[in-house]
Formats: C-alpha cells, structure tokens, sequence
C-alpha cells in the first residue's frame, strides 16, 4: 500500500485478542507508531496506463467471480512500483510475520510464496524456516524478480519467474504455500489456490494474507477521504480486481476444496500529525493511469504532488485518525492422508 520508504516499528503493544467462532481470531494494532519520513514526498507515477483490465469486481461473501485469462494489477510503472513494494513491508511485514508464526511456519521448512514481489514475504519466511529451511518465491514481472534477488542475501532464497495462477513448472512437495496481497489481482483465486494447494505435501500448510479494501479509511471520513476512497473502489470494480479478497478468504478456501480456515484479521491505525495518511496518497498516485484509462478521474483532480499533506491536514483538522486495510489471513494443514 506504500509507496515512500519508512524502518518498520515493529510496535506490538496495543494489539488485543479475540477468539472467534470456529476458531477464528480477530486481532487489531491500535497503534504501530509508523511516520512519514522527515524530507520525503509522495512519489508520483508516470502517467502510462496498462492495458487488458476487465470483468467485474469480488464481493463479500462469495469467492470473485473472474474468470478472465489475464491477471489485473493496477500500478503501471513498474520501477514506482517496485519501490512501493519494498516499503509496503513497512506496515504490512510485522503482520505478515506474525500470521506466519501462528500459522505454524518453523525452522526447516520448505516454503513456496506466491507472487513474491520485491521479496519482502520470502525473507520473512526465510528468517523463520532459517537455515535448515528454504524458500521458493513465484513472481511473472522479471523485473521485480532481479529486484528481489538483488535485495535478498540470504542463501536459502530463491526467486523465479512464473504465473501464479497456473503455477506451471513448479514442483510439488512444499511444507508450506504461502502469499500475500496476490489472490485479489487473480482472474480465478479459486482454481489458483486449488493448485497451489497441490504444492504442498501431505500434511503441509498453506497460508494467505489478503485486504479488505472497502472499510473506512479514515475516522471521522472527510471530505477529501471519502472523494478518495469512492474513485479507487470504481477503478478496482472496473478493472476487475477484487478489493475485499480478505473477507472472502474463507469462502474462497472452502470453494477451492479446502478445509474451513483459521483466521487472523489485524491492521495499524495513527492519528494526529504522525498519522500515516501519506500512505493512501501514494496509492491513489500510483492508480492515476488507471482511473484515467477507465473514466475514474483525472489526474488534475487527484492533484497527487499535495495529496499526502492535503490528506494529513484534513485528518488534523478534524481530530481524526487513519486506519490501515485490515488483513486478513486465513490458514489450513492439508490432510496427512
């Protein structure tokens, strides 16, 4: 979701805990203390816009319904979004890591992570499975591949570049499947996680992490936010990308042949000065080709050069508070048989 470089905080004091029915969890990070660094700026995307975007958008409660054979992703300059990628792990790694760690993931596992990116949830696992383990990540843009090569030096990493959603060319036999923020970009999360689940062993864990896009990004939603939030919601339906795969997980899950499971929901939240508004300014920057491209907005309206300080000061003015996606991960272990 980020797009400027932050050092995670890593902050787990303010977090409550909640069983749920069926064992689910619901954990919230009140507070994880992350600023905008001082004499940064937004970055802004180059305006090129991608092409092949179709079909209609995921809903709650039911896995997306997109069974278009190209996969949907909204940023278009890749070198931007490779830097928005690395950072993103500011915010979203010590959730990620955790889920992990309740998931089961331990020393001297085999792991596949899917659409791996600029790497950041490979050397998590990397740093849990340590060196008895090792790590497979999966990722079509070479790119961001080379990237995450160059940005990894661990041993027991290995980056390819490969369809997530056919999985072609890879082997079988993980003790674990792992991915964050890849189903909601798929034409068909259910037949991918499916086969995914087909690359794990008997007995193996597979274990996603996926957004709720559609919440209040802000408390109280002024103005400015909630203009913001409408246009990236119509350019996700648009472009058939699914903003809510976090909370069909579990049906998607089910739908994909799988046991119903556990669930984990966490997010990180600021107010005042500190409040990581510049966060969503560099999303809804990164998105100005695409909502050009559908008829969403202009980017002489997103203005994307003051966005972040407009957006900081609306929420100051109002005493409010910005709230991250919240993420919801979802894990089962295969059946041994």
């Amino acid at each position: 979701m980020v797009a400027s470089p932050v050092s995670s905080t890593g902050v787990i004091d303010g977090c409550w805990t909640n069983a749920g029915v069926n064992g689910s969890h619901i954990m919230v990070l009140q507070d994880q203390g992350t600023t905008r660094p001082t004499g940064t700026t937004p970055i802004v995307w180059n305006q090129s816009g991608p092409a092949g975007l179709t079909g209609p958008a995921g809903q709650q409660g039911r896995p997306p319904d997109r069974k278009e054979s190209v996969m949907s992703y909204p940023f278009a300059d890749r070198a931007a979004e490779h830097e928005r990628l690395v950072a993103q792990g500011a915010l979203f790694d010590p959730l990620t890591r955790r889920l992990l760690q309740q998931a089961g993931l331990t020393q001297g596992m085999r792991v596949l992570d899917l659409g791996s990116g600029a790497g950041n949830v490979a050397r998590l696992a990397a740093g849990l499975v340590g060196p008895r383990g090792s790590v497979v990540g999966i990722e079509r843009d070479p790119a961001a591949v080379a990237l995450a090569q160059r940005r990894t030096d661990t041993a027991n990493v290995e980056f390819r570049v490969g369809d997530v959603q056919t999985l072609e060319g890879v082997d079988d036999g993980f003790d674990a499947v792992v991915g964050r923020l890849v189903l909601m970009y798929l034409p068909d999360p259910v037949t991918a996680l499916r086969r995914a689940a087909t690359r794990a062993r008997p007995g193996g864990l597979v274990c996603l992490h996926e957004c709720d896009l559609a919440y209040l990004w802000a408390s109280p939603q002024a103005p400015l936010w909630a203009q913001l939030r409408g246009w990236l919601l119509e350019a996700l339906e648009k472009a058939g990308i699914a903003s809510r795969m976090g909370p069909s997980l579990f049906t998607t899950f089910r739908a994909a042949g799988l046991p119903g499971p556990r669930l984990l929901v966490e997010t990180f939240a600021g107010g005042g000065p500190d409040t990581p508004a510049w966060a969503w300014a560099n999303v809804i920057s990164g998105m100005v080709p695409l909502m050009e491209r559908l008829g969403v907005t202009t980017a002489a309206k997103v203005e994307a050069a003051t966005l972040a300080d407009r957006l900081l000061a609306e929420t100051v003015a109002c005493d409010g508070c910005v709230i991250g996606p919240p993420m919801t991960g979802a894990w089962v272990t295969l059946s041994a048989a």
